[in-house]
Order: C-alpha cells, then sequence, then structure tokens
C-alpha cells in the first residue's frame, strides 16, 4: 500500500490521462502533486484514509472529467 507520495514524483508524467491511486493508504496529498498533470482527465483515489484536501490541489487538472473520492474520512 501506499501511504505518501513525494510531492515531485508525478511531474514528468504530463500526458497522464488516468491516474489509479485507489486502496491505498493516503491520508494526505501535497497541494503540488499534481501541478503538471494538465491532461489528466480520471483521477481514482477512492478507498483511502483521506481526511482532508487542499484548495489548490486539484488547480490546474484542467482536463479533469471525473475525481473519484469515495470511501474516505473527508
Amino acid at each position: 500500500y501506499i501511504e505518501k507520495i513525494d510531492e515531485n514524483s508525478l511531474n514528468s508524467l504530463i500526458h497522464l490521462k488516468d491516474l489509479f491511486l485507489g486502496y491505498n493508504n493516503l491520508e494526505s496529498l501535497n497541494p503540488s502533486l499534481f501541478s503538471k498533470l494538465a491532461k489528466l482527465r480520471r483521477l481514482y483515489l477512492s478507498h483511502n484514509r483521506i481526511v482532508n484536501l487542499d484548495n489548490n490541489l486539484f488547480r490546474n487538472l484542467i482536463s479533469l472529467e471525473f475525481l473519484f473520492l469515495n470511501s474516505n474520512k473527508i
């Protein structure tokens, strides 16, 4: 299970369209984690332990169509 993601670990994935991070043990996400993922369309964060989301977390996700956050602690 993933418990933490380094804030720069996704920066090189600029063409990524789908990101599945569901069914892990994530409790928080760095506000700049998705900042380079402008082409991301679907983001799966369900079934984690997320308790809070920063207001700027999804700011640069201009192509986002689906966001799955179910089964978290928010």
